[in-house]
């Protein structure tokens, strides 16, 4: 079975650098950048492909991809690449904070078309251009770059996934080698407990929407989470959301966890909690120029992230433990784990 990865989430994934919050003023409509792009398009020569579909596949930890995506103008012949990027900030500001994913995206996008034509020596032209969605005004970035050094490129971006994806098809695959074993943890069901996880388990495996009501002291918790946790290892699920208003609903999932996996030994579960009792900083600014867990998050998200999955059991303490020593914000963490 063949996945498909688009280029600008790679992009993002991969390659994002810089503070967390970019301080940037005036927001655009994803309608107004289309509209800008057309625009500034006009009187481009015949040769001239806007919106130009490029894809590869590409083996990563295993597993089969398609990696594509649309480059917003190309024109072959001139070996040129543009990519068009909307914003009433200062365009200057704009690309300084968004430059390592807008440059590695349009880099990506680079190297599949190079690799389509074929061209091992040919030098392109790669331009990033910052339009204002009012004036139209634009500020342009260029890169040139050869085929070879975009094919480069791409796979160092490939070799970078492939290792973080082979650590979570390890854990993924000994999670789930548990799971297919896994008993009910207390042993002997409640009366209608075990109808329950049965039919819980059966909408995850059919894809269903299933609404169930029981009184409190049914056993609903542990009689859900134990089903549709099982049903990672047979489904194509990837992970479960458990939703609660209260945090006592979020303390009895927590301990429905610890009851399924008591030594922490296959499963990973976060808890999230809001942004204010998550901060570490007094008034939460949410502004690298004000908090050091903002300023440079991405440049040091990612051995966070990976550190805080090794506890496997990341709750609100661990998740700050792990934050203040990678000097992350703690929310955004969460998120990101």
């Amino acid at each position: 079975m063949t996945q498909r990865l688009a280029v600008g989430a790679l992009a993002e994934f991969v390659h994002r650098r810089g503070d967390l919050h970019a301080g940037l003023d005036g927001r655009t409509r994803a309608e107004e950048g289309i509209k800008v792009q057309r625009k500034l398009q006009r009187g481009k020569p015949q040769s001239y492909q806007r919106e130009r579909a490029v894809s590869a596949e590409r083996d990563v930890a295993g597993a089969r991809y398609t990696i594509g995506g649309r480059i917003d103008g190309c024109d072959v012949e001139a070996r040129l690449i543009e990519e068009y990027k909307t914003t009433r900030a200062d365009p200057d500001l704009a690309h300084a904070h968004h430059a390592s994913t807008h440059w590695a995206q349009i880099q990506l996008y680079g190297a599949l078309l190079a690799e389509e034509h074929n061209a091992p020596a040919a030098n392109w032209t790669l331009r990033l251009i910052y339009g204002h969605p009012d004036s139209l005004a634009t500020r342009t970035f260029e890169r040139h770059l050869s085929s070879t050094e975009l094919a480069s490129f791409l796979d160092e971006t490939l070799t970078w996934l492939g290792s973080w994806m082979q650590n979570h098809h390890a854990h993924v695959e000994a999670r789930d080698n548990v799971l297919s074993q896994l008993a009910f943890p207390l042993g002997d069901y409640r009366p209608h407990q075990r109808a329950m996880a049965r039919r819980a388990y059966q909408a995850m495996r059919d894809r269903e929407n299933l609404l169930l009501e029981a009184p409190t002291g049914s056993g609903k918790t542990i009689g859900l989470l134990y089903p549709v946790v099982k049903a990672l290892a047979s489904t194509d699920h990837e992970k479960v959301f458990f939703l609660t208003s209260r945090s006592t609903g979020a303390q009895a999932a927590v301990a429905g966890c610890r009851q399924l996996d008591p030594d922490q030994e296959f499963l990973r579960y976060v808890q999230l909690i809001n942004k204010a009792q998550a901060c570490l900083v007094e008034g939460m600014p949410c502004d690298p120029q004000r908090c050091q867990y903002a300023n440079g998050y991405y440049d040091r998200v990612h051995d966070a992230v990976s550190e805080l999955l090794r506890r496997r059991a990341m709750l609100p303490e661990q998740v700050r433990e792990v934050a203040e020593l990678h000097r992350v914000c703690p929310f955004e963490l969460s998120l990101d784990a």
